[in-house]
């Protein structure tokens, strides 16, 4: 039925109330009409009112033609209904409407609930779709407290579980806690008794450590004197007061041992002392067939001294000859100057190092040669120039390694083979450099000369008065077996820091001119090695002018990290040289030194390579040259560009060569003036993140900022304020030149009250 014809209809019917008078038919008219109306609203009709029955015409029997809409403003008070009806009958209308839509759409959402289902449950007699939607909403109302009791239920089971395991938690840590609580008691009763053990242990051990010491001296006072009785007796008989058979047997022994002179190894192997051999290079003379076999010697002689170096070598630079090697010794240095080894490495055979320690050469008064007791206390190494494993070949070594030991060590662990050394780079980069020498260097060529020195710097630190050489030299020298009469000559420069950890050993990064060698230490090694140096391929292209200067090679820093392999190692081994060559020119270092650093901030940039050279550039300065005022805002800049490379590579986490070099650096760059160490930063005129930008980059320097604070107090202030003591003072030099180098240029060190370790930086525009 249309919508129109609906409404015409319910028009209709609410007219012909006028002809219903019992009451009945008049609710049932009315239910008519209720029925089309929820009808209409079903159909989305929302704006049609529900229509009244109109009053009945009681006057006449003939009713009166009357409008809908007179109709639907004609409530008869006591025949149709009161208003009250009237607005139930609306709300079974809503209500009604509403559970057709449920029925034909037999969506949930039209079901009811609270309030809405109550008020429809009062209608459930008068509408037969009222009382379905109601049963419907009833019964999903139902399902709903389930469903919440449900989950309640649910919940308060996992709250219940939940307090049962923390109970039984907490019980278990009570009972925990007492089984801790016995086993500490019982371990302490346990440690009181060891304790009481280990005491009268100790008591016991002292008391025989104490008899043994007592027996001891016994002992070495009756040893000495029957030493004093030997030699006594040993000057009588010289003297003829005394006959050898008036000596009694059992000195005898002690008498005819002071007849033996001094020597360094066992008299089995003495004969093999013979010392540096200047003909122990071999070169085949083949030039043809016809010469097939013929051997002819290279002569190799040991390097000259300088005057200056003779008058104060041992014996005016006699050498002391020992088995396939001979040292040169300096008097006032009281170390060698030089060490020569032949090696054959054909022949050699393994070595065990004995238990043992260095002895006082026998053949040189004690007073020209380092103490072995001198190095206690020192941190310092004893440093051999002189390796045992580079001279046990030949016949003076079996092939037992525990004989072949003893003699190899005994004779170079004598203080006549000694220089200090740090031990950071005794065990580390020298032991590199030793392998290279012998197992590296011209692989091809059995027997090779070894040449092996300090560089005696007159900045060289003392240490319980021992001078403690920077740097230490090796020129290696071998025939080369595929070219007949052709020498291979390679030298090489390796510095020593105490305060770093320095990087392996690296051919490319030491090797030296044979020119640069002569004039760092003293030496003349003669025409023919020069020749060989300059002549080599693998050398030739590393000839440095010898009138070349720092400011000179800057230029070369850009070949540094260049892209030509070849020019880079040309470039960095000539830098290397230079800085080594130029240890006592601050003129000629200094533009060399600024520009390493200046190129080094860049460092992302850089290649992998670029970056080893600059970092290996940076670590060749020596840390006396960093430690020079006047080098400060250098070695700031040198900090920077440290702390970008480090953060370029991640925090150096890992143990790269790079990061090993970094890690190095740091203790040359006064990386641990920092620690411990309290900044307050106070400023004016200054905006504040300005001020944390520049508080971030000290921090990558090790810098630690408490705080920051805006003070009108600070105007007209650029300085970092020291508490009165050394310490501070150089922290406070350091931090200042950081700052410089971080644009802040006015700042300066300047000395206040204030505790120790504290250190305040003022700033203002």
């Amino acid at each position: 039925m249309a919508t129109s014809t609906i409404k015409e209809f319910l028009d209709a019917a609410a007219s012909s109330g006028r002809f219903i008078i019992d009451p009945r038919e008049r609710r049932k008219a009315q239910e008519i009409i209720r029925f089309w109306t929820a009808e209409l609203i079903t159909r989305g009709v929302n704006d049609w009112a529900l229509p009244a029955l109109a009053r009945p015409q009681l006057q006449s029997a003939e009713p009166k033609r009357e409008s809908a809409a007179d109709a639907r403003e004609q409530v008869p008070a006591g025949v149709a209904g009161s208003d009250e009806e009237l607005v139930r009958s609306r709300a079974i209308v809503r209500i009604s409407a509403s559970a057709r839509q449920w029925r034909e759409s037999t969506d949930d959402g039209w079901l009811l609930q609270g309030d809405a289902l109550r008020e429809a449950e009062r209608y459930v007699r008068d509408d037969d779709d009222i009382r379905a939607l109601v049963d419907a909403s009833r019964i999903a109302e139902t399902q709903r407290s389930r469903r919440k009791i449900g989950i309640l239920s649910t919940l308060v089971i996992v709250l219940l579980v939940f307090a049962g395991v923390v109970t039984y938690l907490l019980v278990r840590a009570v009972e925990n806690q007492r089984e801790i609580e016995q086993t500490l008691g019982a371990e302490q009763e346990t440690s009181d008794a060891k304790d009481d053990l280990n005491k009268q242990l100790q008591e016991s051990l002292n008391d025989q450590a104490k008899e043994a010491l007592e027996r001891q001296d016994q002992l070495d006072s009756r040893m000495a004197a029957l030493q004093d009785v030997a030699k006594l007796l040993h000057r009588l008989r010289d003297q003829g007061q005394v006959n050898a058979d008036e000596i009694p047997t059992i000195l005898r022994p002690f008498v005819a041992a002071l007849d033996q002179p001094p020597s360094l190894a066992p008299v089995a192997v003495d004969q093999f002392m013979r010392g540096y051999d200047s003909g122990f290079l071999q070169t085949s003379l083949v030039r043809n067939r016809s010469q097939a076999g013929a051997i002819g010697t290279f002569t190799i002689p040991l390097p000259s001294l300088t005057a200056a170096g003779r008058e104060t070598a041992y014996e005016g630079g006699r050498p002391l000859p020992s088995i396939n090697f001979s040292v040169v010794l300096d008097t006032v240095r009281r170390m060698p100057v030089f060490s020569a080894v032949n090696l054959q490495r054909s022949k050699i055979v393994s070595v065990e190092r004995p238990i043992g320690t260095f002895q006082v050469d026998p053949r040189v008064p004690e007073q020209a040669q380092l103490s072995p007791e001198a190095f206690a206390g020192t941190d310092l190494d004893r440093g051999r120039l002189v390796n045992a494993r580079d001279i046990a070949w030949g016949d003076a070594f079996s092939d037992d390694p525990e004989s072949a030991g003893r003699i190899a060590f005994g004779v170079t662990n004598v203080m006549t083979n000694v220089t200090p050394r740090y031990p950071a780079f005794n065990r580390g980069p020298w032991v590199g450099f030793e392998r290279y020498a012998r197992e590296q260097f011209s692989e091809k060529s059995d027997r090779i000369i070894i040449f092996t020195g300090p560089i005696f710097g007159a900045d060289d630190p003392t240490i319980d008065g021992m001078r403690v050489p920077q740097q230490f030299w090796k020129v290696l020298i071998a025939s080369d077996p595929s070219s007949p009469g052709r020498l291979i000559v390679e030298g090489y420069v390796v510095p020593q820091d105490g305060g770093s950890m320095p990087a392996p050993f690296s051919p490319e990064a030491y090797r030296t001119r044979l020119a640069a060698i002569e004039r760092l230490a003293k030496l003349d090694f003669g025409e023919m090695v020069r020749a060989a140096d300059i002549a080599s391929p693998s050398t030739a292209r590393l000839a440095i002018p010898a009138t070349q200067t720092g400011k000179d090679l800057v230029a070369l820093l850009v070949q540094a990290q260049g892209a030509d392999a070849e020019a880079r190692a040309s470039a960095m081994t000539q830098l290397m040289a230079a800085i080594r060559d130029l240890q006592g020119h601050e003129s000629d270092l200094r533009p060399l030194a600024d520009a390493i650093p200046s190129i080094a901030k860049s460092f992302a940039s850089l290649g992998p390579e670029a970056q080893i050279n600059m970092l290996t550039l940076l670590a060749a300065i020596p840390k006396t040259r960093w430690d020079s005022e006047s080098w400060i805002d250098i070695k700031a800049t040198a900090r920077r560009a440290l702390a970008d490379a480090a953060a370029a590579l991640g925090g150096c986490a890992d143990t790269s060569q790079a990061c090993t070099l970094m890690a190095g650096l740091k203790p040359k760059l006064d990386w641990s003036l920092a620690s411990g160490r309290t900044i307050l930063v106070r400023f004016a005129g200054l905006r504040r993140n300005d001020v944390k930008a520049t508080d971030d980059k000290l921090k990558m320097l090790g810098w630690d900022i408490a705080a920051e604070d805006r003070t009108a107090l600070a105007g007209g202030f650029n300085e970092v304020r020291y508490p009165d003591n050394e310490e501070d003072r150089r922290a406070a030099e350091v931090l200042a030149a950081d700052l410089r180098a971080l644009g802040r240029s006015s700042v300066r060190a300047t000395k206040a009250s204030g505790p120790a370790k504290s250190l305040e930086v003022w700033l203002s525009i």
